[in-house]
């Protein structure tokens, strides 16, 4: 018979507290860097978006419904879709732009002072193209104010639409 005694052993207590905001039901959390953050119910830091399809331009413009973020914000791009009811193939792409004329929300964009390049679609005649990314994928321009753009089609109807957060 073999009887075996522990040599060492050792434990850790800890107590975590939980703060939720009961209008919003968002969740305060500590991010990686130490930072106070908030999430809502679903995971999703509070800051969460969702741009309904619309007009591809051959300069990249962004959405009237988001707002230039300050310096500092990141993009984090959980999915990325172009529709191209056309008989061409384009390439699409996302970009963070920092600059001096923005207006409509971030639908007109002008003066870039900082572009950083993001993801890419190319989409053949008449398709659906989607990308998602589990892990979002991350971009931010330098400087403020900054908006998220798409551009390179043309204007026989592709559309666009992104789902993401900022933080």
């Amino acid at each position: 018979m073999t009887v075996l005694l522990p040599v060492g052993a050792w434990a850790v207590s800890a107590s975590n507290v939980a703060i939720t905001d009961a209008s919003s039901g968002y969740h305060a959390i500590v991010g990686p860097a130490g930072a106070l953050d908030t999430v809502s119910l679903s995971g999703l830091p509070g800051t969460q978006f969702s741009l309904p399809p619309q007009q591809v331009a051959a300069t990249p413009g962004g959405a009237t419904t988001m707002k230039p973020e300050p310096s500092g914000t990141r993009y984090a791009i959980t999915s990325f879709t172009v529709s191209n009811p056309s008989t061409q193939t384009f390439t699409v792409q996302v970009k963070a732009i920092s600059a001096t004329i923005i207006s409509g929300g971030c639908g007109f964009i002008a003066n870039a002072v900082h572009t950083v390049s993001g993801p890419v679609i190319i989409v053949g005649p008449n398709s659906t193209v989607s990308l998602t990314y589990p892990q979002p994928f991350v971009l931010s321009a330098t400087g403020a104010p900054k908006c998220l753009a798409v551009g390179g089609g043309n204007v026989i109807g592709e559309q666009w639409s992104l789902v993401g957060y900022t933080f």
